[in-house]
C-alpha cells in the first residue's frame, strides 16, 4: 500500500515556454490551454510507461504486511532514498537494510537476510525534481505528444490522409499498429522508462 506523505511540485514533464518554441507560437497571441495541454501530454507519457503516478518527486510511505522475501520492491524505483524502515514497529538503524536500486534488502551484519515480518513501513522519496534532473528524452518524448495532440485538435485523430482530386479519398490509420496511439518516436524514448510489473 501507497501513502502519499508529500505530493510531487509539478508532474509536468515541460514548460511553457519550451513548449511555445517546440509549437513555433512566439511571436503569436497565447495559446490558451496550453498548460492544461501539457499536463495531458505528460499524463499519457506516464501512463505509457506504466507510472500513473507521473515522474514528479514525491514522499510516501510504502506498507508491506506478511513479508516473507529475498527483498521489498520499492514502488517509486526512480532514484528512491529512504527515510526510515520500520519493522513491526520497531524502527530500523540505516546498517540494518540496504538498497540496491530499488530493492531494499535486511541486513544482519555484512550478510543480507530475508524480510519475516508482519508489517514493514518504509518512508523514502522516489521520482525527478522536475524539470531539474529530468532525463532529456522524457521532455523530448512528451513535446512529441505535445505537437501531435496540438496538431490533431479539430479533426479524427484515426485519418492518416485525404485527398480531394476526382472523387476523393481518405486513410485511416490502423489502430492495431499504433502505440497506445503515441507517435512511434515518443514511444521509441519512452521505452527505457517503462515500469516492468511483475
Amino acid at each position: 500500500m501507497i501513502t502519499v506523505i508529500t505530493p510531487p511540485a509539478t508532474n509536468c514533464l515541460t514548460v511553457t515556454a519550451t513548449a511555445e518554441r517546440e509549437l513555433n507560437l512566439h511571436g503569436q497571441p497565447a495559446l490558451a490551454g496550453l498548460q492544461e495541454l501539457i499536463g495531458q501530454a505528460s499524463d499519457v507519457c506516464a501512463r505509457y510507461c506504466g507510472r500513473p503516478e507521473g515522474f514528479g518527486r514525491a514522499t510516501v510511505r510504502q506498507t508491506e504486511r506478511a513479508v516473507d522475501a529475498d527483498a521489498i520492491i520499492l514502488d517509486r524505483d526512480i532514484n528512491p532514498t529512504i527515510t526510515s524502515v520500520i519493522e513491526d514497529g520497531t524502527t530500523l538503524a540505516a546498517t540494518d537494510y540496504e538498497l540496491d536500486g530499488s530493492l531494499l534488502y535486511r541486513l544482519s551484519g555484512d550478510m543480507r537476510i530475508r524480510w519475516r515480518a508482519n508489517v514493514v513501513a518504509v518512508t523514502y522519496a522516489g521520482g525527478f525534481t522536475l524539470l531539474t534532473d529530468l532525463p532529456q528524452d522524457l521532455e523530448r518524448a512528451c513535446l512529441i505528444v505535445l505537437s501531435a495532440i496540438h496538431s490533431s485538435r479539430g479533426r479524427d485523430p484515426h485519418i492518416r490522409s485525404e485527398t480531394a482530386d476526382g472523387v476523393g479519398s481518405v486513410s485511416y490509420i490502423d489502430p492495431r499498429a499504433a502505440s497506445d496511439g503515441l507517435p512511434a518516436h515518443a514511444t521509441t524514448l519512452l521505452q527505457p522508462w517503462r515500469k516492468i510489473i511483475a
